[in-house]
């Protein structure tokens, strides 16, 4: 049974990276979806307080099931803190996972100019995910205006 993890972040990249999820779990009976939302690690003076989910988290989450429950197929949620390509590597290999699916981020003048500087050695998140795993990893991009 193929155990496919797609991170939920509530773009529209990310939305398009569900969709093709459930096609690939539609095609493959058996299939399940591990819908990864992950929240940015909390700043220092929030680190005593109780965790609770953002509202933006929990709503997330709640479209994607829904999405995933409206086509019939089975899925299961997380909801981790971290660094995007650092948390998806660790699900990923937590899970037992077959595929990843992400959305890669925009990216602004001053990221790539970084890139260039640093030779692209540290890489964008999908980049870093893809190098990190040896699973196979879908990466929808973001439109481009033309």
């Amino acid at each position: 049974m193929p155990r496919l993890l797609v991170v939920v972040d509530g773009s529209p990249e990310a939305a398009e990276a569900l969709e093709r999820a459930m096609d690939v779990a539609d095609a493959v009976p058996g299939s399940e979806l591990i819908l990864l939302c992950i929240e940015p690690d909390p700043p220092a003076w929030e680190l005593k307080r109780p965790r609770r989910l953002r509202t933006g988290t929990k709503q997330i989450i709640a479209r994607a099931r829904s999405t995933v429950g409206a086509r019939g197929i089975e899925a299961r949620t997380r909801v981790e803190r971290g660094e995007k390509g650092d948390v998806v590597t660790r699900v990923a290999a937590q899970e037992n996972c077959d595929q990843i699916f992400v959305a890669e981020t925009q990216s602004t003048l001053a990221s790539r100019i970084c890139l260039a500087v640093a030779g692209a050695c540290t890489g964008r998140v999908a980049g870093r995910i893809i190098s990190a795993t040896g699973l196979p990893v879908t990466v929808i991009a973001p439109k481009s205006p033309r």
